[in-house]
C-alpha cells in the first residue's frame, strides 16, 4: 500500500521526466561508424531496413556496382544480371529485404530500375517512353518511388504492382520541376525534393496526397533534400550552408544537424525504426564513405525513467518493512 502512495506520489516527477525527455537527436548524441566496402575507392550507403541490412554503391577500378551490408558485417557485392552491365546502384530496402535501384548497360543506352526480390533474381522496371528511370524506395507493401527523366526533366512516380503513377500533380509550389520522390514508408507517406522557379532544392512530404514544403529551418540553409522516412514519420536528408552539404534529421518538425566527425561534407540518406541513419561523406582528402549513425530513442529514455521510479519504490517498500 506504502509503494502504490509513493507511486502516486511519483506521478508529479513522472510527468516532468516525460516533458524533460528529447523530442529530437538535439540533445542526444550520435554514435557513428564508418562504412567501407573492401577494397573499394569510393563507398555510398543509401538505405538501411529494420534488421539492419544496408545497401547502396561502391566503386571500384572505376566501375560502380551495388553492395549490400548484413547487420554483422558481411558485405555482398550486386551487379543487374543482365549482359553488358556497365553500372549498377542499389538504393532502397523494405523489412522483406526486397531491394530496388538503377543500372546501365552501356554508355549512352537507357538507365533502367529494378527490383531484387530474391537475391540475384531482378524484375526490370522502365517508365515507357523514357530513357532514364530510377528507383530510390520500397516499402513493404511493394510501392515503389522514384524518378523518371524526359526531355531532360525529372518527374516523381510511384510504382505500384506494374502500376506507375505521376505525382507532379501533387506538388502544389508555383513553378516547381524537376521533382524526384526518394523515399516512402508503410503508411504511404512520400518524401523528396522539386527544384524552384529559381533552381533553389526543396522538400517535401505527400501525406494521403496532401503536400507539405518541408525545408531545413536551421540558420544558413538552403536546398533541402528528403530522402528517407520511417514508420514513425521521422525524416532525413541534406541541407547546404553556402557550398558545404550537412546531414539532418527531422523528429516531429525539430531538425537536427549532423555530420561525421572530421568530415568536410555528409548527406543522410535513409532510416530505419530504430534510430539507425545511413548516408555518406567526404573525408579531407575528398574520398566518400558511407556511414551508420545511431541515436539514443526517447522510448529508451522513458522505458529508464519508469524503470528508476519503479526501482526507488521497490527500495522503499523494502525500508518500510
Amino acid at each position: 500500500m506504502k509503494s502504490l502512495q509513493l507511486a502516486f506520489r511519483c506521478l508529479p516527477f513522472i510527468a516532468l521526466s516525460i516533458g524533460a525527455l528529447p523530442t529530437s537527436a538535439q540533445a542526444l548524441s550520435m554514435v557513428f561508424s564508418s562504412i567501407d566496402y573492401p577494397s573499394a575507392t569510393q563507398t555510398h550507403a543509401h538505405a538501411i531496413n529494420n534488421s539492419g541490412l544496408i545497401v547502396g554503391q561502391t566503386v571500384m577500378g572505376g566501375v560502380e556496382h551495388g553492395f549490400t551490408r548484413d547487420s554483422n558485417g558481411n558485405y555482398t557485392n550486386y551487379d543487374a544480371p543482365v549482359t553488358n552491365v556497365s553500372a549498377t546502384t542499389l538504393s532502397g530496402v523494405n523489412s522483406n529485404g526486397e531491394i530496388v535501384g538503377y543500372y546501365k548497360v552501356s554508355p549512352g543506352t537507357p538507365t533502367t530500375s529494378g527490383l531484387w526480390k530474391n537475391g540475384p533474381v531482378m524484375n526490370p522496371i522502365q517508365y515507357s517512353g523514357v530513357d532514364d528511370t530510377r528507383a530510390f524506395g520500397i516499402n513493404d507493401s511493394e510501392v515503389i518511388v522514384g524518378k523518371y527523366k524526359q526531355s531532360g526533366v525529372e518527374h516523381g512516380y510511384t510504382y505500384d504492382h506494374g502500376v506507375f503513377t505521376n505525382i507532379d500533380s501533387l506538388i502544389t509550389y508555383s513553378g516547381a520541376t524537376n521533382i524526384k520522390a526518394n523515399g516512402i514508408n508503410n503508411s504511404s507517406q512520400i518524401v523528396g525534393e522539386f527544384a524552384d522557379a529559381g533552381g533553389a532544392l526543396h522538400g517535401f512530404l505527400l501525406s494521403g496526397g496532401n503536400f507539405t514544403l518541408i525545408d531545413v529551418n536551421l540558420a544558413g540553409a538552403v536546398n533541402t533534400s528528403l530522402t528517407g522516412i520511417n514508420n514513425k514519420g521521422w525524416i532525413v536528408g541534406s541541407y547546404f550552408i553556402g557550398s558545404v552539404e550537412h546531414s539532418f534529421v527531422d523528429i516531429g518538425g525539430v531538425f537536427t544537424s549532423f555530420d561525421y566527425t572530421g568530415s568536410k561534407s555528409s548527406s543522410a540518406k535513409g532510416l530505419n525504426d530504430f534510430a539507425q541513419i545511413v548516408g555518406e561523406y567526404t573525408d579531407v582528402n575528398g574520398v566518400a564513405h558511407g556511414y551508420l549513425a545511431k541515436i539514443p530513442t526517447p522510448d529508451t529514455l522513458w522505458l529508464f525513467s519508469l524503470g528508476l521510479i519503479g526501482l526507488v519504490a521497490f527500495n522503499k517498500r523494502r525500508v518500510s518493512a
